[in-house]
């Protein structure tokens, strides 16, 4: 269930007639997140968009490509000549996920576009099911904890013949929010 979110912002003028604009209160007071009616929703942070709930429609790939991602961390060189390393983070970024299948009906390949529409795009991130990992005998690179998909791109469907078709996914894991 996803709710309307609204950004409320006040415009002020400084002296000499400069404006600003003033954001409410909210994730390291910048931003104000309100339900629909306008109330301040203090369960929401505006930086995340809300969870969409919905897992990945439950369909074994007929071809997966998993690309792992890094530890970002940054290379300073001194006048010395020594390297130093600065790790920035304890998440990997850049996970993705590519998910292939063939011969799907029209029903099945149904189902990943209103998936896809059901997440708003690579809006909202979602969990994979466990079908999508059928068959792998140690999913935890795949979907390390914490870790959830979005959409990197819209599917794709090939029709192979008619009602049947073949439909290319692109996913990319989202760094979990401590």
């Amino acid at each position: 269930m996803a709710a309307d979110f609204t950004i409320t912002a006040t415009e002020t003028t400084l002296p000499g007639g400069m404006p600003t604009a003033e954001v409410g209160s909210g994730v390291f007071g910048l931003i104000t997140v309100l339900e629909a009616d306008g109330a301040p929703n203090s369960s929401s942070s505006a930086s995340v968009p809300p969870a969409a709930g919905v897992d990945f429609p439950a369909l074994a790939p007929s071809a997966r490509t998993f690309t792992q991602g890094s530890q970002p961390f940054s290379t300073f060189q001194t006048y010395s000549g020594l390297e130093n390393r600065v790790l920035l983070g304890a998440n990997q970024i850049g996970l993705s996920l590519s998910l292939g299948f063939q011969n799907l009906t029209e029903a099945q390949y149904n189902l990943i576009f209103a998936h896809y529409l059901a997440v708003q795009g690579g809006y909202l991130d979602f969990n994979l099911s466990p079908e999508v990992l059928a068959g792998v005998s140690s999913s935890t690179y795949l979907q390390p904890a914490s870790y959830t998909y979005r959409y990197a791109s819209p599917p794709s469907v090939q029709w192979t013949s008619p009602g049947v078709g073949s439909v290319s996914v692109d996913l990319v894991a989202s760094v979990p929010i401590p």
